[in-house]
């Protein structure tokens, strides 16, 4: 693990850094390594389970840790919801179409800036599709998506049809 400083100055006591700032740390490396520079809204993706809007979860925590390292990211953890979405009972995954006719929005993204998705866990994609769709039907057009990990068991072979960058 690394140090993480807090404060400024020569005398920062370091701590050890935690799972979700090394995460943070290393999405923000790779969202700017992809030409994000000048900053985006970064919108987390919720979990099926995900229904009260403002709660937290992990890809929220995710992006307002990225927006405190660098305040050139806006976190708009505004997704969620409306009710729980089940697994499909043939595929035990849920259908991006059962997401996304249950997506709800608890507040508008600015327009003007890029909109990148962040999703912590990735197995199908389905999250990611159905949130970009959900976006897209209301006007907001999602430059890129980022995935701090992917689910690779029981998984088709050909799921991932983009490159995939190792951390």
């Amino acid at each position: 693990m690394t140090g993480f400083g807090i404060g400024l100055g020569s005398n920062v006591t370091a701590r050890p850094e935690t799972p979700l700032m090394l995460a943070a740390r290393l999405m923000l490396r790779a969202i700017r390594a992809a030409g994000y520079e000048e900053g985006a809204t970064i919108v987390p993706v919720p979990s099926g389970t995900h229904t009260r809007p403002g709660s937290d979860f992990v890809g929220g925590r995710i992006a307002r840790v990225i927006e405190i390292r660098d305040p050139n990211f806006a976190s708009a953890p505004l997704l969620h919801f409306a009710r729980s979405v089940p697994r499909t009972t043939a595929g035990r995954r849920r259908t991006e179409t059962a997401l996304r006719v249950n997506l709800r929005a608890s507040a508008v993204i600015p327009s003007k800036r890029r909109v990148i998705l962040l999703d912590d866990v990735m197995t199908t994609g389905a999250h990611l599709r159905a949130a970009a769709g959900f976006l897209a039907e209301r006007g907001i057009r999602v430059d890129d998506a980022f995935v701090v990990a992917r689910q690779a068991v029981n998984c088709p072979e050909n799921m991932f049809n983009v490159p995939v960058l190792d951390l």
